[in-house]
């Protein structure tokens, strides 16, 4: 949290609000599949206060209503921030309203921002989930994929001796917008109950290459030589 709120003061987009009251919108030049944030300063709705945990987000063509729904109080809100979400390449309008207990609506804020398409060997969408096979019980791949796009794969599986083991891919390249391919790690280290915890004991020792093939959303190809073993595992999203 405390990474994100300094990008939306970095990248600030003041606008003229009352009581020198501003909103902030980040990343400021999203591109498909980011998730845009908006934080509004807790100002602009002077001694009333929020009742919910957040407001009401609603969507109509290309514009997005913010409202907040208020009531009576006292002292001066926080900042107050909140996920709008990814959306498609195109221009958006944010409109800020406040709506109080006896329902007059009154505008506060408005904003807007422009969603890039992604090109080049960048991917089409975000492919951060829990992959597995179905037929092959007992080991999957974590995925999480950054904003800025790179990857961060822990593969979990079992050893020549059928004992669990680890293996990382904790960076890489895209060679199209569908292929990835990292060096990958095993580690080693302490306890984890160990107290303390002693870091000199971890190791990180690069096992071989992984690439990660995304045949569509919702499918892909680990294609591996790790150890000296070379092979392919196809993979789905883990469904719940």
């Amino acid at each position: 949290m405390f990474m994100i709120r300094s990008l939306l003061t970095l990248f600030a987009l003041a606008l003229s609000l009352p009581a020198a009251a501003q909103v902030v919108l980040a990343p400021p030049a999203p591109r498909v599949h980011d998730t845009v944030v908006i934080q509004l300063d807790g100002r602009v709705i002077a001694a009333e206060w929020t009742v919910q945990t957040g407001p009401e987000v609603t969507m109509a063509g290309n514009t997005i209503t913010v409202t907040l729904p208020l009531t009576g109080g006292s002292g001066l809100p926080a900042n107050l921030e909140w996920e709008l979400g990814a959306f498609p390449a195109g221009s958006y309008q944010v409109q800020v309203v406040k709506r109080s207990t006896g329902g007059a609506v009154t505008a506060l804020a408005q904003a807007a921002f422009t969603v890039a398409p992604r090109n080049g060997n960048v991917p089409r969408t975000n492919y951060s989930d829990l992959w597995f096979n179905p037929n092959e019980s007992g080991w999957g791949l974590n995925i999480q994929q950054h904003p800025s796009d790179k990857i961060f794969a822990t593969w979990f599986v079992y050893g020549l001796d059928r004992k669990p083991i680890w293996y990382v891919i904790p960076d890489g390249q895209w060679s199209s917008d569908h292929e990835y391919t990292g060096t990958v790690y095993r580690t080693i280290g302490p306890f984890f109950a160990d107290t303390p915890f002693d870091p000199r004991l971890v190791q990180v020792i690069p096992a071989g290459t992984g690439t990660l093939t995304f045949n569509r959303y919702d499918a892909a190809v680990f294609s591996y030589t790790i150890d000296g073993v070379s092979g392919q595992k196809a993979m789905l999203r883990q469904g719940f």
